[in-house]
């Protein structure tokens, strides 16, 4: 896509509830509070292995329940796209952890 088509592309997907699945890669304690999953899409230890996918406000109790490299199946409503470095960079809002 050129920069303008994704520029549209990304304002397009903004705001859809989405189900996927992937590995978890951290969690994070949030700075204002809150804890913050990274999803990674490929399978654990792939040497091309990006943090795809960020879950943002999940719960101390879900948090706490994640293992690194284990599989994890979520659904939330798109907050932000962006392109970084030829990588996609997806954040959720109103996730739900399925797992």
């Amino acid at each position: 896509m050129t920069d303008l088509q994704w520029e549209e592309y990304a304002k397009s997907i903004k705001g859809k509830r989405i189900r996927w699945s992937g590995y978890v890669e951290e969690v994070k304690s949030k700075f204002f509070g809150g804890y913050q999953v990274l999803v990674d899409m490929d399978p654990p230890h792939d040497k091309m292995s990006v943090q795809d996918v960020y879950l943002d406000k999940v719960t101390k109790e879900q948090a706490l329940s994640l293992e690194k490299d284990n599989p994890i199946e979520f659904e939330g409503t798109i907050s932000s796209a962006i392109s970084v470095l030829g990588s996609l960079q997806i954040s959720l809002k109103d996730v739900k952890i399925i797992q």
